[in-house]
């Protein structure tokens, strides 16, 4: 069965509206012992004001094991935080979907709980849920949020008579190892690899003239970019004539960078970044 982008939206619109309308205990999602977080759906609409619509809402989330200590800025005593055990501050992501083709807006910041890839655990865990009690009837049985490569550029590569090299950047997780816990890691106690980025260089070999086999250099670029999130890549080589010896990837996890106020709670309030979601709605091309 084949579903167009606004029949998938309208299947994810049920979803959500049957998370929110569960009771508080059985919406929330917790990671594991190693990545401990917390998240809920706390609310959906559909926008239907301007063209394209789309729907929006927010997660709200916490992570645990942050229970920092206090430090006295004069004498240097460390004293407790004051909250329990169980307790953390709550931290509101705001996002969107837009039906006619699939954009997914996230709201992010510093330490960001509801990544995106949190979010498809969160919603397929309730697809799983719904479908097996015949309260969700849908094909659909994985939902994931891929970064989309700049229109055009894996055909690009067939511009290189010989490609020489290729490198790619992505983001990839935190590396704990299991006997680490979030106090050690607070203390700067890890073992383990903190890792932020990563930059993946391949070079053809030298005296080779034919270069990097460009139909695995496309399958592995895809590969990367469907597991990780990419910031940039590039590739170089010896272009047919007419062409440039340099390609970079652009357009990929687009980012937009706003200064918006602060509600009483030191949250940005959701008016106003509901008003910038709306803004990369309805100004953003089509994806497809």
């Amino acid at each position: 069965m084949h579903l167009d982008c606004k029949s998938i939206g309208q299947i994810i619109y049920q979803l959500l509206k049957k998370i929110i309308n569960l009771p508080v205990d059985k919406k929330i999602y917790t990671g594991d012992k190693n990545d401990n977080w917390t998240m809920a759906l706390e609310k959906c609409e559909l926008n239907r004001t301007n063209n394209p619509s789309y729907i929006r809402g927010y997660f709200s989330c916490s992570k645990d094991g942050f229970h920092t200590q206090l430090l006295d800025n004069k004498t240097f005593e460390r004293t407790p935080n004051p909250k329990g055990l169980t307790q953390n501050e709550i931290m509101r992501t705001a996002f969107s979907f837009r039906l006619k083709d699939g954009l997914f807006t996230l709201g992010e910041y510093k330490d960001n709980i509801a990544t995106a890839k949190r979010i498809a655990t969160y919603l397929n865990s309730f697809i799983k849920k719904f479908v097996e009690s015949e309260e969700l009837q849908t094909d659909i049985t994985r939902i994931s949020f891929i970064h989309c490569i700049s229109e055009g550029f894996l055909d690009k590569i067939n511009s290189f008579d010989r490609l020489n090299s290729a490198s790619i950047t992505m983001e990839v997780p935190q590396l704990i190892e299991e006997n680490e816990d979030s106090f050690s890691t607070l203390n700067h106690e890890t073992s383990g690899a903190n890792i932020g980025t990563v930059t993946i260089v391949l070079k053809r070999k030298r005296g080779d003239s034919a270069g990097l086999n460009i139909s695995k250099i496309k399958q592995w670029i895809t590969k990367l970019t469907d597991l990780y999130n990419p910031i940039k890549g590039e590739l170089k080589g010896c272009p047919h004539v007419g062409n440039t010896n340099k390609l970079t990837i652009n357009g990929v996890n687009k980012c937009f960078k706003y200064s918006l106020k602060l509600g009483t709670d030191g949250d940005v309030l959701l008016s106003e970044l509901y008003d910038k979601i709306e803004q990369i709605n309805e100004n953003c091309e089509s994806i497809f």
